[in-house]
């Protein structure tokens, strides 16, 4: 087709920065749309297949392996190839560090803050969205505790927005909410709280809404309150399921909080998914005596001990491709994030105050 065929191609969608080393995850997708003809196809390419490469057709990318940098996405009009549209993405080596959303990477080249530094205000236990353009962090001094705030960012440093606020607080016991983490859909946030539920009141995991203002839903009660500092319920991968810590116990429950089973007795805590749902790690004690970070698939079968713990490591996160773990030190200040191999080896240090999450 000519230049004034009447074809045009809307502005591009997507996530605005992606993580080296992750192999096309669902997630990092770019959608557009073409009008003025029935065709209405689209071809997708990059400027650097150095930095991410885009599969032509379905407008899936995959980041580089190693490399850092900004690359242009293009959508051209098959019916028309005069016709485009453009989207800059960076390439990012990324990991959020708390608390005030410091950004830093695996090769400790920088550290950075996501949010200004605010003594009214400060934030932690901050993690990503899964559609990779924002972030939630729970606000733990007086100006504003008992919530979250949700921020946005273009995929720099100083591109950050705070985009919402979600109040946690319950009646006399406002200002208690901690270790958000968002649902795959981002629709929903758990975190753990306290709130008046089905179950009765207390603290334990709960439910609110992303969009707007809605009270806490509490899925499960903690009884004894034993797990305040180290529960940090999260979501399966597919969004089904969510892993939880109840009076020191790790347990797994139906993402609206029936079918509540145990995995791991006491002492078991931090519960986090490999990315394809298959695998959970955590730690905890094995009935032999053995603790530490456990390796288990993800009904709790056939765990085993892949950190000792006498090496005072706590998981925090997996990567999103699935091959390296995100711990931190759980003796002394606790203040140390470090990095290790998925089956536990090639542990090392990097910048930034704990806990943190893997973009």
């Amino acid at each position: 087709g000519s230049g004034n065929s009447g074809v045009s191609v809307s502005a591009i969608t997507g996530p605005n920065h992606l993580q080296i080393g992750v192999s096309s995850p669902a997630t990092y997708v770019y959608t557009a749309s073409v009008t003025g003809n029935t065709n209405t196809a689209i071809t997708w390419s990059v400027s650097d297949a150095t930095l991410a490469t885009i599969d032509a057709s379905t407008g899936v990318a995959s980041p580089s392996t190693s490399k850092t940098g900004t690359v242009t996405i293009t959508a051209t009009a098959v019916a028309d190839t005069t016709k485009t549209s453009t989207l800059q993405v960076n390439v990012v080596d990324w990991i959020l560090v708390g608390p005030q959303a410091y950004i830093t990477d695996t090769s400790r080249s920088f550290y950075t803050s996501l949010l200004p530094v605010s003594l009214a205000a400060i934030e932690e236990d901050c993690s990503w969205s899964h559609d990779h353009l924002k972030f939630v962090c729970a606000v733990i001094s007086d100006a504003g505790e008992g919530q979250f705030y949700i921020f946005k960012t273009d995929g720099t440093a100083a591109g950050t927005v705070q985009t919402a606020t979600i109040n946690v607080g319950m009646g006399n016991l406002t200002g208690f909410g901690a270790y958000p983490h968002f649902s795959p859909d981002d629709s929903k946030i758990v975190c753990s709280c306290f709130a008046t539920g089905a179950n009765g009141a207390g603290f334990g995991p709960c439910l609110v809404n992303t969009n707007g203002p809605s009270a806490p839903v509490l899925l499960a009660v903690d009884p004894n309150i034993v797990d305040s500092a180290t529960a940090s319920p999260r979501f399966s991968p597919d969004g089904t399921q969510i892993l939880f810590t109840i009076n020191e116990a790790l347990w797994m429950m139906n993402s609206n909080g029936t079918n509540q089973r145990q995995l791991f007795a006491a002492p078991s805590m931090n519960g986090v998914f490999s990315p394809d749902g298959t695998l959970i790690y955590l730690n905890g004690t094995l009935p032999n005596g053995q603790g530490g970070i456990i390796r288990a698939n993800a009904n709790g079968s056939d765990p085993v001990v892949i950190v000792d713990a006498s090496a005072e490591y706590l998981v925090v996160d997996v990567s999103p491709n699935g091959t390296s773990l995100l711990l931190q030190s759980s003796s002394g200040t606790g203040s140390e994030n470090y990095t290790a191999n998925a089956d536990g080896t090639g542990i090392k240090l990097i910048d930034g105050m704990a806990p943190g999450s893997w973009y």
